[in-house]
């Protein structure tokens, strides 16, 4: 699973493009996206001394499981 840390770069619908360009590569040589996790939730957050409502955005990217070793093991 990667998580998406930038997301403050990333707009709903270019993480939508993202995502739909993603699920669709099919190569044996590429791990295939398994699915996505896009929420956002509001929060209490304190900024220059003033309490103010921010809405957290969470981006998760699952991918398939690959268990055969590192990448650098197969790349010279």
């Amino acid at each position: 699973m990667k998580k998406l840390f930038e997301i403050h770069l990333l707009d709903d619908k270019t993480f939508e493009d993202e995502v739909r360009h993603l699920i669709a590569i099919r190569h044996q040589n590429l791990v295939q996206l398994i699915g996505y996790c896009a929420e956002s939730s509001w929060e209490l957050v304190e900024q220059s001394g003033k309490h103010v409502f921010a809405e957290i955005l969470k981006r998760l990217l699952c991918f398939e499981y690959v268990c055969n070793k590192s990448l650098d093991k197969y790349i010279s």
